[in-house]
């Protein structure tokens, strides 16, 4: 062997190497009519591409899948854009795809898939962060062209159904290759003006080429970013462009966005009236309701027997007195029996009744004489009796024996 011996692996890594460092595979269209159509259980997508001479394996990643408006199907003719590259555990070459349209569709309508596609995985047409508009905004402000029907027909419609809102035109282009960026000026001196509360994006009907400019992605970012809720109005109903996919709200023609951007005074007073009429049927049946309830009550009231319950409660209060009565009178008797013994007991400790019963008390100057020593040291003595007081006089000496009998 003369030549070099390369690993499989070596040669797979180094094709994928040319290829990625050739701008043309890097970003292409091919052209091809699908004959096997495989969606995978991961979400993505595999086909295969051929024409009369070869075949190309085609690959969609599940997040360009799940966007993806049109499906091929087995037979179809469509073109794919992608990069080409090697799959590394077989060494095939394969399509990395992120659109798909039918062949035929013209570069246009290829060019706006695929950023269509590109500014939906950024997120820039999220409804989450679409804003509402204001109810009934006081000024409005409108980026197209003076001339045309599109201004004529946005200032009639808003002086025939909301006078009180005030229009600001921002002139712009909206067709040619400077008209994107005339349109993000416009926008731009619009946002400058503070009470600004709503801008309409509008241009009338056209051919593809005409309205390219509003799939412009210069454009599409300005409206992202603006600071007050967009409506765009492009074309007729049947014309989507990217920048009504990014805008706050889409209007299918520029009098419809007019319509969207103001409320009718004529809605307004209907709506008022109809709120008047539920008002008053609420009043008038909130008030049978009350009357009818007080009605009740009346007829209840007058089936009531009112003296019944006043005899019950005399009845009561006499059954209370009777009770309390023969309470008190008990408590009484016991009260007079307790006085009575009370009586009999103190009436046995007067000194009077002892001295009655033959004892005499001895007493010196007012001070009682307990003992024989006392007496004999007073000499001059009162014995009271119960029937009177005697004075003596004590002797010195005893008589006899003091002690008492029995000792």
């Amino acid at each position: 062997m003369s030549g070099p011996v390369v690993p499989v692996g070596l040669i797979a890594s180094y094709v994928a190497q040319v290829l990625e460092a050739d701008d043309l595979l890097a970003d292409l269209w091919v052209e091809g009519e699908v004959s096997r159509v495989f969606p995978a259980a991961s979400g993505h997508l595999y086909l295969t591409l051929q024409d009369r001479e070869t075949s190309l394996k085609v690959m969609m990643p599940r997040p360009s899948a799940v966007r993806q408006r049109y499906l091929p199907r087995p037979g179809d003719a469509i073109v794919a854009h992608g990069r080409i590259a090697v799959y590394g555990r077989d060494g095939t070459i394969q399509l990395y795809a992120d659109v798909f349209q039918p062949a035929g569709a013209g570069e246009l309508a290829l060019q706006f898939e695929r950023l269509r596609l590109r500014l939906e995985a950024e997120g820039l047409f999220d409804a989450a962060r679409k804003r509402p508009l204001p109810v009934a905004p006081r000024v409005i402000g409108v980026a197209t062209s003076p001339q045309g029907a599109v201004w004529h027909d946005i200032k009639q419609v808003v002086g025939r159904r909301y006078p009180l809102a005030r229009l600001v035109l921002s002139p712009s282009l909206v067709q040619g290759d400077g008209a994107p960026a005339s349109v993000i000026a416009a926008m731009r001196r619009l946002q400058d003006i503070s009470d600004i509360e709503v801008i309409i994006v509008a241009r009338g009907g056209g051919s593809p080429e005409d309205l390219a400019a509003f799939n412009d992605e210069g454009l599409a970012r300005a409206i992202f970013a603006s600071p007050v809720p967009v409506i765009s109005a492009v074309g007729h109903e049947t014309d989507w462009s990217i920048s009504d996919w990014v805008a706050d709200v889409r209007a299918p023609t520029p009098t419809a966005a007019a319509e969207l951007a103001v409320p009718s005074l004529t809605d307004i007073a209907m709506d008022i009236s109809a709120l008047h009429r539920r008002l008053g049927r609420a009043t008038a049946g909130s008030l049978e309701h009350h009357r009818t309830g007080l009605a009740r009550a009346e007829s209840r009231f007058r089936r009531i027997d009112a003296a019944a319950p006043i005899s019950r409660c005399q009845e009561n209060q006499r059954s209370l007195l009777e009770r309390l009565s023969r309470i008190a009178g008990g408590q009484v008797v016991a009260g007079r029996a307790h006085v009575d013994r009370s009586v009999v007991g103190l009436t046995f400790l007067d000194p009077r009744h002892v001295l009655a019963r033959g004892y005499a008390a001895v007493s010196d100057g007012g001070e009682p004489v307990t003992t024989a020593m006392g007496a004999r040291r007073a000499g001059s003595l009162l014995l009271t009796f119960g029937d009177g007081s005697v004075p003596v006089c004590a002797r010195s000496e005893p008589t006899g024996d003091t002690r008492p009998e029995g000792s």
